[in-house]
């Protein structure tokens, strides 16, 4: 026998070549006999297909059905989610880890062994758990804001190879469940408790739980030990893969193949709805109850199923209308009624209590939608490939739209869709058609047939090549009247005015004021504004409380009728903020308006004197219609409904107002860093938010686990200190670089302009701007002030002492000088005395020994005088060379220290030459002969190596000089 293992894939067009199906057919475990009848059957398929597929077309794909928006940024699988009560955070085990989704970027965590989370438990404190391959236990946040991992199992407590894929918390204790066992953890420690036989699934019901066990059938697990159920054993072949807990006597058991088991506590009966049979093809693989009265359902094939409580499907999603991948493997409601949906790879969330709705239309037919208007239970679609029209059915506050189909004779391109009277005009690329029912009539051949306002009787249309004008029939019908005379340009955006002007705006020429005769068939009169000044900038106008005001880039202007020019509507510019630059106002209800700003929305209340009050604003997702005229439609009371790009969204207004009024935008932490500082604050904390001034970089970490449902989420951040400009990002961080000391105040909020949170922190002072480091440097400045003070004086002290010393200096070198003078002078006269008296002497002498005779007793007295004299000199002269020698004495050192070679008498021979004595009164001086100074003379010049061209005198006295300074 052979056996083959392989996918086959068939394609098949349909007769309309635009469309391609893919048919994905697995065969596996075909013997040779089956595998030829497989090929037949399949043969007729193929032949049979075609005209299928036709049939469907004109239902399910090209009819309007709702989609899943927004993408959640997690891939691969995601057995089972979880969020976090504290933090708003999702948590998904995830076949890489776990997953934490913020709800704007998503971080991995990876679990022991790498294998991969299987389940996830995130209790009432904010404490994850998770289950995975032969353990389990749970993750705290760091000082940082990350994850870490704590393990609750022991190799001895876990079974081989055991994976735990459910995690349930009842009466204050944790079930972890296996295949194998349930793993029971009070907070305190783990028990063991061994299944009956392996566990396929295990689910809550109530105080307790299921259990399936493979081959016999279901278990009820109080928490201590299994006891069979009566009855279950027709399980034991049928995998279950959900439970509905309506009450303790209804239970709905899901199986894969095998539809829907009602289970009243005593007996199983198979359920015989829509959604059973429907789960009985796609494969069930999960579900649960959003409330009393809406089911979903998760499947392996065909993605979600939303029934009510009889089993009606209410709506389905697969990959076509936004479900990230068709197989479902877990489904997770928060708290806020969002479904969360894990899949084979990716996830989805969509909200059960959104106040916007959002369609598609699948298969494309409709193109773009430039212009909606309902009447009674159709609606109508104007489009580029021409008008449509779908039935419209409420049920239990939701839309469904079915039976899409093209009003004939309408193909092509559709501007504009207008109602007066109870009559719908629909003006066309080929000219203006009016509709009756499902039909319509062509009432007008001038192409482009764009806005339409009412003018007395008439109604005045703008079209590609001028103004035409329409009035009733015969039989109340509207129907063409004329072509306006005396004004021939494109027009796209008509208004009247109060007192009847046509106004009428061309996309390059400008403004046009026309005055039309009361038959609206010609132009009386006509005022061009052309493109200069105020006029110049206008790309819009609207009637507000009967004014006129026309829509520049960023400013709203008004008409001066008197001077004829326009001026600044200001008073409204205070209440409508940005909305100032708003590209259209759309009329909505008595003095209420709509404001539409690129994909932003706002209603405003605004009064006679024009004065705005924004009542609420909203992003308007999917729209991506700048370059046209967007739409705001009442669908019903308090319901909108506004085109986008896949078809339309419908909005509730009331929970519009509720839902705009909340967030869950938060601030989750402040990472600062700097030179060798870093420092971590969390806002939510109730520590002092202060940080060192050199850790002045600071990175900014959002959160939003709101609104998983948009598009694109984009958020706006300032710190009020340094300035009103907010700033942009797309990311859940954003940095601030070289901040400088100070209180702060961040805030931010979402790009709709909702949603602000705001915190404070304060960068300290560096040291060297702090009081301690003032009173530092006071103290500094004080103490080198007092030493540069001190240091000045004391310098100026020894400068004064040397002033002192100098002039003392001065005072005893010229007293020196003048007693050496005055020493001189002395010597010189006792020279010439110790002369004079040696002379006398002679001369008695001579008299003595002449023949002249003198008393004798005269010349004893004589000689005795002279004597006496020569005594006396002689003491004088030792006083006086004793006086020389202490003034000479430093000029004796200093001499000596150069030439060392002198000896005493040198040195006093140097004196006597320093005091300009001459050669004989050296000789008379040192008694010695005239002839021994000359050769002393000699030998001093040369001990002092100076040749004879220096005078030796000249040389002394210049040394002298020398050792005084």
């Amino acid at each position: 026998m052979i056996y083959t293992s392989e996918i086959l894939f068939f394609t098949i067009f349909t007769t309309d070549t635009r469309k391609l199906y893919n048919t994905v057919t697995y065969v596996r475990d075909i013997s040779g006999g089956t595998l030829k009848l497989l090929i037949q059957v399949i043969c007729i398929t193929f032949l049979s297909l075609p005209v299928q597929v036709q049939a469907q077309a004109g239902g399910g794909r090209n009819d309007i059905s709702r989609f899943i928006p927004g993408t959640i940024p997690v891939k691969s699988q995601n057995w089972k989610i979880s969020r976090d009560p504290v933090s708003g955070y999702i948590y998904f085990a995830n076949s890489a880890g776990l997953i934490e989704y913020n709800g704007i970027t998503a971080r991995s965590y990876p679990v022991p062994y790498r294998q991969g989370a299987r389940s996830v438990y995130v209790n009432g404190d904010g404490v994850i758990f998770t289950g995975s391959f032969e353990d389990f236990g749970f993750w705290m946040k760091d000082q940082s804001g990350a994850l870490s991992y704590t393990s609750l199992a022991t190799p001895a407590d876990v079974a081989e190879n055991d994976e735990i894929w459910n995690i349930y918390e009842t009466g204050g204790t944790l079930c972890f469940q296996s295949f194998t066992s349930v793993y029971v953890y009070n907070y305190n420690s783990v028990k063991r408790i061994a299944a009956p036989s392996s566990m396929l699934f295990f689910f809550r019901s109530g105080d307790r739980f299921i259990a399936q066990s493979i081959d016999e059938g279901l278990y009820w697990f109080d928490g201590n030990e299994f006891r069979f159920i009566p009855g279950s054993g027709i399980f034991a072949a049928h995998k279950i893969h959900a439970l509905i807990d309506f009450g303790q006597d209804e239970k709905w058991i899901c199986t894969a193949n095998d539809g829907i088991f009602l289970f009243d506590g005593t007996k199983f009966t198979p359920v015989a709805n829509e959604v059973s049979g429907f789960l009985k093809e796609a494969t069930c693989n999960a579900g649960l109850a959003v409330n009393d009265s809406l089911l979903v359902f998760g499947t392996i094939l065909r993605g979600l199923v939303l029934c009510d409580r009889s089993g009606r499907i209410l709506e389905t999603y697969d990959y076509s209308n936004g479900l990230s991948n068709n197989t479902v493997l877990s489904l997770y409601l928060d708290s806020g009624k969002g479904l969360w949906v894990g899949l084979d790879d990716g996830a989805n969330y969509l909200d059960t209590n959104s106040p916007v709705a959002f369609y598609e239309n699948s298969g494309g037919d409709l193109g773009t939608i430039y212009t909606v208007i309902r009447d009674r239970d159709h609606l109508f679609l104007g489009t580029n490939h021409g008008l449509f029209a779908t039935d419209i059915e409420k049920s239990n506050g939701s839309y469904r739209f079915s039976g899409l189909r093209i009003i004939p004779g309408t193909q092509g391109q559709v501007w504009k869709l207008l109602q007066y009277d109870g009559q719908i005009l629909c003006g066309h690329n080929d000219g203006t058609f009016l509709v009756d029912g499902l039909n319509a009539v062509r009432i007008s051949d001038v192409t482009g047939g764009w806005s339409v306002r009412p003018f007395g009787e008439y109604l005045v249309q703008g079209t590609y090549t001028g103004l035409v004008s329409f009035r009733r029939g015969e039989r109340g019908k509207w129907e063409f009247s004329a072509k306006i005379d005396g004004y021939a340009e494109p027009t796209r955006f008509v208004e009247i005015d109060y007192l009847g002007y046509v106004w009428a705006l061309h996309p390059q020429k400008g403004l046009y004021r026309l005055e039309l005769n009361e038959e609206a068939d010609s132009v009386i009169s006509s005022l061009h504004f052309s493109q200069t000044g105020d006029s110049a900038r206008i790309i819009s106008m609207a009637v507000i409380n009967n004014q006129m005001v026309f829509i520049a880039e960023d400013h709203l202007y008004g008409f001066d009728y008197e001077r004829k020019d326009f001026f600044p509507v200001t008073s409204l510019e205070p209440g409508l903020g940005e909305f100032v630059g708003a590209t259209q106002i759309i009329p909505f209800q008595k003095n209420s308006y709509w404001c539409v700003l690129d994909n932003r929305i706002a209603l405003f209340s605004i009064t006679r004197d024009l004065q705005a009050e924004k009542i609420m604003e909203f992003m308007h997702e999917y729209a991506d219609l700048p370059w046209r005229e967007q739409q705001v439609m009442s669908l019903d009371s308090g319901m909108l409904l506004i085109p986008t790009r896949q078809a339309f969204s419908i909005y509730d207004v009331d929970r519009l107002v509720s839902s705009s009024e909340s967030s869950a935008l938060a601030i989750s932490r402040l990472v600062f860093s700097g030179s060798n500082r870093n420092a971590t604050l969390f806002p939510q904390s109730d520590e002092e938010k202060m940080v060192p001034g050199k850790a002045n970089n600071l990175t900014v970490y959002i959160a939003n686990p709101s609104g998983f449902d948009r598009e694109v989420r984009e958020y706006l951040y300032r710190i009020t200190e340094l300035g009103e400009e907010w700033y942009r990002t797309a990311t859940d961080n954003f940095s601030l670089l070289n901040l400088k000391h100070g209180e702060y105040h961040l805030q931010v909020k979402e790009a709709a302009g909702r949603g602000m949170t705001e915190t404070c922190f304060t960068i300290r002072r560096p040291f060297a701007l702090t009081g301690w480091a003032m009173l530092l440097y006071l103290l500094t400045i004080a103490a080198v002030t007092a030493a540069a003070i001190m240091f000045f004086r004391s310098k100026l002290e020894g400068h004064r002492r040397m002033i002192e010393y100098e002039v003392g200096k001065n005072r005893l070198e010229s007293e020196l000088d003048y007693k050496s003078y005055e020493l001189m002078l002395t010597m010189r006269y006792l020279i010439r005395k110790t002369d004079t008296l040696r002379e006398l002497r002679d001369k008695l002498e001579t008299a003595k020994e002449s023949s002249l005779k003198m008393p004798v007793r005269f010349i004893r007295e004589m000689e005795q005088i002279i004597d006496h004299g020569l005594d006396t000199q002689t003491e004088e002269w030792q006083n006086v060379m004793k006086n020389l020698k202490l003034s000479q004495e430093g000029f004796f050192r200093k001499l000596k220290a150069r030439y060392p070679a002198l000896t005493p008498n040198d040195l006093r021979l140097c004196s006597y030459l320093r005091m300009n004595f001459t050669t004989k009164e050296i000789a008379n001086l040192s008694n010695i002969s005239t002839r021994s100074v000359e050769i002393a003379r000699y030998r001093l010049r040369s001990k002092l190596n100076l040749s004879h061209e220096v005078n030796l005198t000249e040389f002394l006295i210049h040394e002298a000089e020398i050792s005084e300074d």
